[in-house]
């Protein structure tokens, strides 16, 4: 027992807040997602009038719970600063481009890539119909970070054809994946 709450060992204590601050530490999946939905209410009954801090620290998961977050984040009425510390990869750096604002951490790492699914072992036709399904999110995937920073799609494409991309904290901001690097003191 710690400041009168009870924490079962296995419990996860990856997504929580603090204050107007939201905290994901955690892999994007049903669960992480849920609590961060769950907080962003809370903070909207509070006030949509004030901002909601948002710290990520991902390095991503399943596809379709990061992007019910993305929309979820999309559509608060409160304006949303996303701040990006240690690695934001995959579905988290998804999550991240939701932010009204977004920054870094000095130290903080993006990763983009092609997107990837488990491909069932089964017929030909639900083979292709996976297939189509992973070209639409890679199709959606490219006009959001072509929209969100500014770059080309064909830039972007290429980038995330060739391998995994790391982005650093400088890179994030001359590429417009953040605005600025956060000084530490800001963080409070």
């Amino acid at each position: 027992m710690k400041n009168n709450i009870e924490i079962d060992s296995a419990e996860r204590i990856s997504v929580f807040r603090n204050g107007r601050t939201i905290y994901f530490f955690d892999d994007v999946d049903n669960h992480s997602v849920s609590e961060a939905f769950k907080l962003i209410q809370q903070l909207e009954q509070d006030s949509i009038k004030k901002p909601i801090r948002f710290i990520i620290n991902s390095g991503g998961g399943s596809v379709y719970d990061g992007l019910a977050l993305y929309d979820r984040i999309k559509i608060s009425p409160c304006k949303v600063i996303m701040v990006a510390t240690g690695l934001v990869a995959s579905m988290g750096l998804v999550i991240y481009l939701a932010g009204d604002e977004r920054v870094v951490t000095q130290t903080s790492t993006l990763l983009s890539h092609q997107n990837t699914m488990d491909v069932n072992d089964g017929k030909t036709s639900d083979i292709k119909i996976e297939a189509k399904e992973m070209d639409r999110l890679e199709t959606w995937y490219l006009h959001l970070v072509a929209n969100t920073t500014g770059q080309s799609i064909k830039k972007i494409e290429h980038e995330i054809k060739i391998g995994d991309k790391y982005i650093s904290a400088e890179e994030a901001v001359k590429t417009g994946y953040a605005s600025k690097i956060i000084e530490y003191k800001e963080i409070k």
